[in-house]
């Protein structure tokens, strides 16, 4: 029986990612409601606060747009299927799945030049003074696997969008109202 070897690395990757979003999202949470704390009842300010919090806030954006893309629930992506002429819905999938891939293909690529630049550099946070590429590197990460989710819908003849979601599924269906 042959198995979705893309669809299992799909699941993982998703599985991955909500984890880290949970997990650095409690880590936000819990840093910045401490730095509030020792700042007004104790009048003392943790000043690694800021960059630490700045830090899981990076990541979290990042894998959340995955996480949207992958899940088919990104809400720009959405926004360009509706605004799309009637006659071109047909085409959607390959329409957008080819210019999300060319940007995120720009996207990975560059941010990996960037990062490498970074650690060459040998750049470092401020106050933490852990190196710069650990908030970088979310760019490049998250888009190599969006990267992956488009090139993988793109063979499973996926539509990027949840078109029944966004109600225009009956109307490509039909060949448009």
């Amino acid at each position: 029986m042959h198995k979705d070897i893309a669809g299992r690395i799909s699941s993982v990757f998703r599985k991955l990612a909500l984890w880290i979003i949970t997990l650095f999202t409690a880590g936000m949470v819990v840093t910045v409601s401490c730095n509030v704390l020792a700042r007004y009842v104790f009048r003392r300010s943790m000043v690694w606060a800021e960059e630490l919090s700045m830090l899981f806030f990076v990541w979290v954006v990042f894998l959340g747009a995955y996480y949207a893309l992958a899940t088919k629930s990104h809400l720009a992506l959405s926004f360009v299927v509706r605004r799309l002429p009637r006659c071109l819905r047909k085409a959607d999938r390959w329409i957008v799945l080819v210019l999300v891939f060319i940007f995120l293909f720009i996207l990975t690529v560059g941010g990996i030049e960037f990062v490498n630049g970074v650690i060459e550099l040998e750049q470092r946070t401020p106050l933490l003074k852990i190196s710069a590429a650990w908030s970088y590197l979310s760019v490049p990460v998250s888009s190599a696997m969006m990267l992956f989710e488009v090139v993988r819908m793109f063979f499973k003849k996926e539509a990027i969008v949840d078109l029944k979601e966004i109600g225009l599924e009956e109307e490509t269906e039909k060949g448009g109202k």
